[in-house]
């Protein structure tokens, strides 16, 4: 059984437990929300709260899937139109909340989980009035991110300033010594100027051996980040924020939602863990058999890449760069990836050598239609992140049997699925 239930943000008060929605698709994802689509019935009165106002009301409703008691999906409402008898219905995964949300706060992390930080964005973002959508972040890495290096940058300009100012005083007194034994050459104004010299070759030393540590001390900081920093004044996103630190951790992450234990409430988790899925040995994907349309594959050269050069933040010679390398029997083929929002140099490099991995792929499978009643791959035994083996019949190359990710899973009905498939 299928059925599709609506919740109130505001106090958690199911408003609807069967609501009569003919659903065009009901998706989640990896790394991101899915979506929901769909046509609510004509209102005869029962869909309205006391006061008359229709139930379903953009960001100011949830609404869940349940299929045979387990829910499989929760979606914020983002959109209601009515045109006529037809009352559309869209909705985003619940974890679009944090989506163009900005960060307001100021956060300062050294050795800590990039899981924990993630976790402290979620909870920040929804630290406001009306801004408590009942979302946690679980999990845990053992990276450590955030150093003491820029700490460390701002006592050596600190330095390289007073270094500076030294010789600036030396001089001057040096220039002031040599004016009065020009006008009076005598022998104790030499002495003086001979006192002064050696103080401002003194000071012009320490400048140098302070503006070199400075610029070792730059040049941590541009390697390392220094202490993981979320700042209101560079507008960061708390969505982006959320994902860089995961990133960072070298994880996934994906929405998940069910009951509690005595079923009065529906809790919504953003769930980080190593990889999401897995390799899906006993299961089968046959064009023909449970793929019911005509599978699609591709080698498409526009997509290839087989070296990637990514652009971090920074302006200039000083942004972030990382070149990453293939090797394989084709011509160069460069793809510059434009990650300005990317503040720390290892977070670039994991995005720069995951998009060279997906671009040397070469043939390729990026959707399929699934009948999920069929024995080979039931409904239950396959979830967003699981490898899947798709075998399919592909005109002048013959049968091809491609390991493919499912990304994200779009319901078209109880049984009937849209898998949207990446590199495995």
């Amino acid at each position: 059984m299928l059925r599709y239930i609506v919740e109130r943000i505001a106090d958690g008060e199911f408003l609807d437990l069967e609501l009569p929605i003919t659903v065009s698709g009901a998706g989640v994802a990896v790394n991101g929300p899915g979506s929901l689509s769909g046509t609510v019935a004509p209102d005869v009165g029962g869909l309205r709260d006391d006061a008359g106002v229709l139930i379903i009301d953009p960001y100011a409703t949830l609404i869940h899937e349940e299929a045979d008691g387990v829910i499989r999906g929760t979606w914020l409402v983002t959109r209601s139109e009515l045109d006529g008898a037809v009352w559309s219905v869209e909705g985003a995964g619940f974890s679009s909340f944090f989506r163009d949300r900005p960060y307001e706060g100021e956060y300062r992390g050294v050795q800590v989980d990039p899981v924990a930080v993630a976790r402290h964005v979620v909870t920040h973002a929804q630290s406001f009035v009306s801004a408590d959508l009942g979302v946690t972040v679980v999990g845990s890495s053992t990276v450590k991110v955030g150093s003491t290096s820029d700490n460390a940058e701002i006592a050596a300009q600190a330095a390289a300033d007073a270094a500076k100012a030294a010789v600036e005083s030396t001089k001057a007194a040096l220039e002031a010594a040599r004016a009065a034994a020009k006008a009076d050459p005598s022998p104790a104004n030499k002495a003086v100027v001979e006192t002064r010299k050696a103080a401002a070759d003194a000071a012009a030393a320490t400048k140098k051996t302070r503006d070199e540590a400075l610029k070792v001390a730059k040049e941590t900081v541009r390697e390392d980040g220094g202490a993981w920093k979320i700042l209101w004044w560079d507008t960061p996103d708390c969505f982006q924020a959320m994902q860089e630190a995961v990133d960072a951790a070298g994880m996934e992450w994906v929405e998940w939602s069910g009951w509690n234990s005595d079923r009065t409430a529906i809790l919504k988790e953003i769930r980080v863990v190593p990889r999401v899925g897995r390799k899906q040995d006993g299961l089968q994907f046959v064009e023909g058999d449970n793929i019911v349309e005509t599978v699609v594959v591709e080698d498409d050269a526009d997509l290839y890449a087989n070296k990637v050069i990514a652009i971090g933040a920074g302006e200039g010679r000083d942004a972030l760069r990382v070149t990453i390398p293939g090797s394989d029997n084709r011509r160069s083929k460069p793809h510059v990836l434009d990650a300005k929002n990317v503040t720390k140099l290892s977070v670039l490099e994991r995005m720069a050598r995951a998009e060279l991995d997906a671009r040397m792929r070469r043939l390729r499978v990026d959707a399929i239609r699934v009948d999920a009643s069929h024995p080979n791959a039931e409904r239950g035994t396959f979830g967003v992140g699981d490898t899947i083996l798709v075998d399919a019949e592909v005109g002048w190359i013959g049968r091809q049997r491609l390991w493919q990710r499912i990304e994200e899973i779009e319901w078209v009905g109880l049984d009937v699925c849209d898998l949207m498939l990446g590199d495995a």
